[in-house]
């Protein structure tokens, strides 16, 4: 039976939750910079930034606080202010989590055109995770030793494995107002309906395999650096899902005219199938006028007159009227 309580063994512990805090702080930093040029595509201006893109942003530098002081925190040979050392980390790591449920949440939302009874609950859902973990990691308790450096004494292990499974529930709802909307408002299964679930799908896989580990050791009557050492790597983990699902949804339009669904900001009461707006192509009015046919006496053939509605802008229409074409009876015979 191991003795968990240990000096020994919890010496085992701190150093395997160092080595595993610094393995996922690698990959995460080996993530930021292979994907700076989104963010650099913003600052020339080849990108429009728009609000769905602050918790992408809240998320990554977020997660860059987490993996700054946990690499301070394993490597700190102070003992002073134990306490703070531990904190740090624990707000990037809730910070880095609720960012990314909030990711998911707003692609929910702006997928249902900012319906309220998908953003009223999907915000209260994010408010009590907030609610949930953010007190969690203030209210820490750790204590400097001698021959392990600060240590954390006690963990609210309870608290702690609820933070986790509400994160899990939290990201569900999301995923299945994702799924609620693209198989009601889509009749035919597009590129983008798959992308977009298949996207969301990961991530929420990602993040549920990180979280159940996470919160089944909390449960443990083991130590304090058994049942927090899946704390630091859930928050990267579930930063780089949601990030990545935002690059990709982003990246999705490869050429002119590709659909656009941050684009959205008013709500219609409508039982009309999805739209996304595509960028660098005119809206067509679908209220055109019928095709008109008469004979045409001096030339023997048929007088074709169609009115077209073109608008390139919503708040702008601009009515275009070809030109009257008149079709030989040649022209029929080689049509026919």
């Amino acid at each position: 039976m191991v003795d968990w309580k240990s000096p020994a063994q919890i010496a085992f512990d701190i150093d395997a939750f160092a080595k595993m805090v610094q393995f996922f702080i690698a990959i995460y930093f080996w993530e930021f910079l292979i994907s700076l040029d989104f963010e650099y595509s913003f600052l020339k201006g080849t990108r429009k930034f728009n609000w769905p893109m602050i918790p992408y942003f809240c998320g990554r530098y977020s997660c860059i606080l987490l993996c700054v002081s946990a690499i301070t925190l394993v490597n700190s040979p102070t003992l002073k202010d134990c306490k703070t050392l531990y904190m740090v980390p624990s707000i990037g790591a809730v910070l880095s989590t609720t960012w990314a449920s909030t990711n998911l949440a707003i692609r929910a939302m702006v997928m249902w055109s900012l319906s309220w009874w998908c953003v009223v609950p999907l915000c209260l859902l994010i408010a009590g995770q907030w609610a949930i973990t953010l007190p969690l990691a203030i209210i820490i308790q750790a204590t400097p030793n001698p021959q392990l450096g600060c240590i954390e004494t006690h963990i609210f292990s309870r608290v702690l494995s609820i933070a986790h499974i509400y994160v899990i529930f939290a990201d569900f709802a999301g995923l299945c107002f994702c799924a609620w909307r693209l198989s009601r408002g889509m009749k035919l299964k597009t590129q983008l309906s798959t992308f977009l679930f298949r996207d969301g799908m990961g991530f929420f896989v990602a993040v549920t395999l990180i979280n159940v580990p996470a919160a089944v050791l909390s449960f443990t009557h083991t130590n304090t650096a058994v049942q927090a050492i899946l704390v630091v790597p859930s928050g990267i983990v579930a930063t780089i899902a949601a990030s990545r699902a935002v690059r990709r949804l982003s990246n999705f339009r490869q050429h002119p005219g590709g659909p656009v669904i941050y684009a959205t900001t008013t709500f219609e009461r409508t039982r009309r199938p999805i739209e996304f707006r595509y960028q660098d192509a005119p809206r067509v009015s679908t209220n055109l006028q019928p095709i008109s046919y008469r004979a045409s006496p001096q030339h023997g053939g048929v007088h074709v007159q169609m009115d077209t509605f073109v608008s390139k802008d919503s708040s702008q229409a601009e009515a275009q009227s070809e030109k009257p074409q008149i079709l030989t009876p040649s022209d029929i015979d080689n049509d026919s």
